[in-house]
């Protein structure tokens, strides 16, 4: 009878000890799940669409949680023709930041994965009248 109250004891003696704080809920991560140059509005730029010189133009960044548990906040940073800028997710979603475009072709780069999205605005050509 001793030896198994000896056992009970010292498997609730071990159960408690390898009991941790951390066997919580785990940490969830924010993943970068697309990355392009938008209108100001959002919405997505078609391929035969013609860059406006007088419109804004912006970069949308789209973040998903993957796993579970609290979420570590991502700062994303990235550059438009060579100039840094970041935005910063707090939780899933789409992030849209208004870029500068200038006159020829305009590189929007994603620091850390290299990703990257171009537009090119061409120059207004000078026209002249013809009697």
């Amino acid at each position: 009878m001793k030896t198994i109250k000896y056992f009970l004891s010292v498997f609730i003696i071990l159960s408690i000890l390898g009991c941790d704080k951390d066997d919580g809920p785990g940490q969830a991560t924010l993943d970068i799940v697309d990355f392009k140059i938008v209108n100001q509005d959002g919405t997505s730029l078609s391929p035969t669409e013609c860059i406006n010189p007088n419109q804004q133009y912006a970069v949308a960044i789209q973040a998903r949680i993957n796993g579970e548990g609290d979420v570590q906040v991502k700062r994303v940073d990235f550059t438009v023709n060579g100039t840094p800028f970041s935005v910063t997710f707090q939780n899933s979603g789409t992030l849209t930041t208004i870029i500068p475009i200038v006159v020829g072709q305009n590189l929007v780069q994603l620091v850390d994965s290299g990703l990257s999205d171009s537009i090119t605005l061409l120059a207004p050509t000078e026209f002249e009248a013809v009697p």
